[in-house]
């Protein structure tokens, strides 16, 4: 399951947030919701969430502030960013970062669930790729066994 972080100081977005999205379909769970930026960076540290609902205009610290915070191991989250705001600037921003969608409030289901959908696939496709990577080593691992296993009867027997 991917873990989903809700950061938003309006209680009735995260309230629809929860309600719209299709968790259960893209394999999602909310870990947890933040009201404020500061929350929403000490929730990111200790829940370790891989997709971040993100406000840019909250108290503490702003949406552009968090983002600019993802670094090192914060970075591999998936950021939406959920705004009031149509400003250029915000949503620049967020691209510079890396968000995956820029959504303006009040959502819209279909827009939001497609922006979940792109993370789901892209996660599906990271699982693949590690999947067919480890198999390749698995293979790679087997032969080099064999190879070593060869040697030591060639060189026991030949030797």
């Amino acid at each position: 399951m991917l873990k989903v972080l809700i950061a938003d100081d309006e209680r009735i977005v995260r309230k629809t947030l929860r309600l719209i999205g299709n968790w259960d379909e893209y394999e999602m769970e909310i870990v947890g919701e933040a009201q404020n930026g500061m929350e929403a960076l000490e929730m990111i540290d200790q829940l370790k969430p891989d997709i971040l609902l993100l406000d840019m205009k909250m108290p503490g610290l702003s949406g552009n502030q968090i983002l600019e915070q993802l670094t090192g191991d914060r970075k591999r989250i998936h950021v939406i960013v959920i705004s009031g705001y149509d400003d250029f600037e915000y949503a620049r921003m967020a691209l510079k970062y890396g968000a995956i969608d820029y959504l303006l409030k009040p959502i819209n289901r279909n827009e939001f669930n497609q922006a979940l959908h792109r993370i789901y696939e892209n996660e599906q496709k990271m699982q693949n790729v590690k999947r067919m990577l480890w198999n390749r080593l698995k293979i790679k691992l087997i032969l080099i066994t064999w190879r070593i296993f060869l040697l030591q009867i060639w060189q026991k027997h030949i030797l």
